[in-house]
């Protein structure tokens, strides 16, 4: 397929002192962490503070949505299986607070199914930890969900490329325009708001195309065949039975 492209001078550069102020985000947030297991809480409270943060912690989902009120962390890692209230009513409960809906939630679970993944993602997760929890990869999940969430969204690095969202398009590093259609632009900007979060075909054509459109879900499989030819075929994986999700870099 031939790439339609526009060559042009520069690339919007972000200044130094927001870089530095979203190291510091990522790497000194206030933390509010639930589990019922005492030495999960100890483990995981050890390393995050190792890393810099302060860490918050609750037993019980009730105890964590006090204390979220209460405190206004600046992410939540929330245990899956909870007594008083699970993980996931946690998470909803969040999503449709309108002061707590802006927070960043992990979800940490034993559980090792790809179904409990797709579920704790589409129930509003920003990501998915499984345990035993490796303390280097906890630490470093965590900073890159506290980076998304404080990144402005108008211009995203996904790869190689550029997606800027006020002037709907995507650059190479280069700083070459590749051309993209609007839906095929929303669709990939969609999915790259969330690296990781695996998306149905239901879900993709309800942001793109919204709820009452009579377009089928073969649709969402051409656009993102269409989006591959120009980006390359790996940034968009495909979750078999499932949907796609952007790679994680």
């Amino acid at each position: 397929m031939q790439v339609i492209t526009e060559s042009i001078t520069r690339l919007p550069v972000a200044d130094r002192s927001d870089a530095r102020k979203l190291d510091d985000m990522a790497n000194r947030a206030t933390i509010l962490v639930a589990d019922d297991d005492r030495d999960v809480i100890d483990l995981v409270r050890y390393n995050l503070e190792v890393a810099g943060h302060t860490v918050i912690v609750a037993y019980d989902g009730v105890q964590a949505l006090q204390l979220a009120r209460e405190t206004t962390p600046d992410l939540l890692l929330l245990d899956i299986m909870m007594p008083k209230m699970d993980g996931l009513e946690v998470c909803r409960y969040v999503r449709q607070s309108p002061e707590l809906s802006h927070l960043p939630v992990v979800m940490l679970t034993a559980k090792n199914s790809e179904e409990d993944e797709v579920q704790a993602l589409n129930g509003g997760a920003d990501d998915f930890i499984r345990k035993p929890v490796s303390p280097k990869r906890l630490v470093s999940r965590v900073r890159a969900v506290l980076r998304r969430v404080t990144t402005d969204d108008r211009t995203l690095r996904l790869g190689g490329f550029v997606i800027d969202r006020e002037r709907f398009s995507v650059f190479t590093a280069s700083g070459v325009r590749l051309h993209f259609p609007r839906k095929e632009f929303e669709l990939l900007y969609a999915m790259a708001l969330r690296p990781g979060r695996v998306f149905t075909r239901e879900q993709l054509l309800d942001v793109v195309w919204g709820t009452d459109s009579p377009i089928g879900l073969r649709t969402v499989d051409v656009h993102v065949r269409k989006i591959r030819d120009k980006i390359g075929q790996n940034v968009i994986e495909t979750v078999r039975g499932v949907g796609y999700r952007v790679a994680e870099e």
